[in-house]
């Protein structure tokens, strides 16, 4: 199954000059091939509600330049498609940022996106109460989606 995960906002986020955000998928223990993503920003601005930050599997610097002028709202690029075997287990996004620092403003503002090959997307608000975020550090997260992928996502995609 090809899936493409992504980190998206559940209310306006003030993302700030060279704020970036560094995912990774971690299945059984380990980290996913090619799963790494690494999303930064060369400028200020505001993330409205439901809007891309992050997306795994590619690396991206943001500019001014990286975005048509005057055609709509500021958003981080799709996530790259993962192609895993089986939804796994274990089933947790590892999250690095110095933007959100906190485990409770994390899960009042973020969720993650997973997105099938036909483009239809789930969306899992971290605030939900079957979704644990861990925390492992200033800015650094682990948050366990198996709950809610396992329950749902199959029926959703």
């Amino acid at each position: 199954m090809k899936v493409a995960v992504e980190l998206y906002t559940e209310k306006s986020l003030s993302v700030k000059e060279e704020a970036y955000f560094k995912t990774a998928l971690l299945t059984g223990g380990n980290v996913f091939p090619g799963s790494e993503g690494n999303d930064r920003y060369g400028f200020s601005f505001i993330a409205t509600g439901a809007k891309r930050v992050a997306g795994l599997g590619r690396d991206f610097f943001y500019t001014l330049t990286s975005f048509p002028a005057g055609l709509g709202p500021i958003e981080a690029r799709p996530g790259k498609y993962i192609d895993l075997p089986e939804i796994p287990e274990e089933f947790s996004l590892i999250l690095e940022t110095n933007l959100i620092l906190d485990p409770g403003v994390l899960s009042d503002t973020l969720g993650v996106r997973l997105v099938n090959e036909r483009g239809k997307g789930y969306d899992i608000p971290l605030g939900r109460p079957d979704v644990p975020v861990y925390w492992e550090g200033r800015g650094k997260f682990i948050i366990l989606l198996a709950g809610a992928v396992h329950d749902k996502f199959l029926k959703a995609l």
